[in-house]
């Protein structure tokens, strides 16, 4: 497995077109695939049973399209609005790390030049 991804292995020089569109949606089809697996198999469950290959594909190009919605809408939106926010400056919004918001700064705090 780890020869793969050094490129002195001839798995490791392979160019695959498809590869950096599926790591670009990676983490948004991470968190919406199980949800799509299972709406898809609520809306046709019988008729996909009788051929596993037509299940499997059903499944993940469904996966994939809302993965690619949930990129496009809400994660590169996002990453946008962090930019910017980085580049205002604005004191009440933390923007590095997990925290959405920075604990209020006490007058001595603020006194300071940064």
């Amino acid at each position: 497995m780890l020869g793969c991804i050094s490129e002195h292995s001839w798995p490791g020089r392979w160019r695959l077109s498809c590869t950096h569109a599926l790591a670009t949606l990676a983490f948004s089809l991470y968190l919406t695939h199980k949800q799509v697996y299972h709406a898809i198999d609520a809306a046709m469950g019988d008729s996909l049973a009788a051929s596993s290959v037509l299940a499997f594909c059903a499944h993940n190009a469904a996966a994939l399209l809302a993965a690619a919605l949930l990129y496009c809408l809400v994660e590169r939106p996002g990453l946008r609005w962090r930019a910017w926010l980085e580049t205002h400056h604005l004191p009440a919004v933390a923007v590095a790390g997990n925290a959405a918001f920075a604990a209020p700064q006490s007058q001595a705090d603020q006194a300071q030049p940064r």
